[in-house]
Formats: structure tokens, sequence, C-alpha cells
């Protein structure tokens, strides 16, 4: 599973002086995260809407608290047993992760943009979950979808000299290898040596 602790607690420390009550939904729905918990992640999320203004998103710990939340129904989509209702829970579980990665691009503007993070997150959601080969496609094609956004972003920084805002991870869509690795990984798990290596050959000409 995706390790994603590292960087919510970071945007937690970043945030704690003033993130205005918003940081401590976002450390709750972190603790959610951890024990797999995408339902109460998301319930604790929910009650963020419409408790601040404009200002505090702008902050960024809500950025942080919609990837808590994503990280959440990923973990637990990983988390089933290998039974068949397990299947179709785990696959629901993928696909609420996406649901919230999707809410967070309807906001208008930048004040609630996704970042690697954010990605990373739903592609490790359905390259674990356990209705396959379903999962490796979709997490393969949100991973083509972060590349070209990874691709666009650094186009337009080149054109740019404003900082990314919103609290937004450092590296903003910009892939590393633990995105690659998860998927690699998944394909290993599968036999699918093919797809593997096609990944690997993406992942080296970067």
């Amino acid at each position: 599973m995706l390790v994603l602790d590292a960087d919510n607690q970071n945007y937690l420390m970043n945030y704690e002086n003033n993130g205005k009550g918003l940081v401590e939904y976002a450390t709750v729905i972190d603790g959610y995260s951890r024990v797999c918990d995408g339902e109460n992640a998301e319930r604790i999320l929910q009650l963020t809407k419409g408790r601040f203004d404009e200002s505090d998103i702008i902050n960024g710990a809500n950025v942080v608290a919609y990837n808590a939340a994503i990280s959440a129904w990923a973990r637990s989509a990983s988390s089933q047993t290998k039974e068949k209702s397990s299947i179709s829970k785990s696959r629901s579980d993928a696909e609420k992760a996406e649901q919230l990665l999707r809410e967070m691009w309807s906001y208008q503007g930048e004040l609630l943009l996704p970042d690697v993070v954010s990605y990373s997150s739903v592609i490790s959601a359905y390259a674990t979950c356990l209705d396959q080969p379903f999962g490796l496609k979709r997490a393969e094609e949100l991973l083509k979808e972060l590349e070209g956004l990874a691709e666009q972003e650094g186009i337009d920084e080149l054109k740019s000299s404003k900082p990314r805002g919103g609290g937004r991870h450092k590296d903003g869509f910009q892939l590393n290898s633990t995105v690659y690795n998860t998927l690699l990984q998944a394909y290993a798990n599968v036999g699918d040596t093919t797809s593997a290596e096609n990944l690997l050959d993406r992942m080296m000409a970067l």
C-alpha cells in the first residue's frame, strides 16, 4: 500500500499555526485513514464543508483533509479479504476514493487543486483492489492522466513565476518513483510482465 502518512503529517505541521480548525479535522481524518475506515474519514470530511470560508480553504489544510480521506478509502479497498462479497466492496471503495478526487476538481479556481498525493492514493486503490483486471486498467488510465497533468504543469510554470498555492504537495503533479512502483508491483503480482516492462520504460524516460 502506498505510504502517504509522512506527506499528510508534514502538511499538518506546516499549517498547524494557521489552519483555524481545519487542521484538527484533517488530523481526525488521517486517524481514520490509518485504520482503513473510509466511511468515517469521509464523514468527518463532509463536516468541514460550510464551516470554513474561502480564506481557510486557501491555507491548504482542506487539501490535506481530502488527501487523507482519499487515502482512507484506498486503504480500505486494499484491506478486504478475498471473498466474493469483498471483491465488490473493494472496487466500491476504490471508486469512492476517485469520487473524492473528482470532487476536488469540481471546485472553481485553484483553491482545492489535487496533487500527486491525491492521484497516487487513487492509483494505489485501484492497483491493489480485488476486482482485477478492472482495477489495473483504471490505475493505468489514472497514471496517464497524471502524466499529462505533470507535463502541462511543467509548461505552465515556465510561463509563470507564480508559486504553487493552496497547500498542495511541493511537487504539484510531478511524478515520483513511488507512484510507478505501486503499479509495477501490482503488475508483478498478477504476472503481467509485459505491462510491467512497458511501465518501467516510461518511468526511466522521465
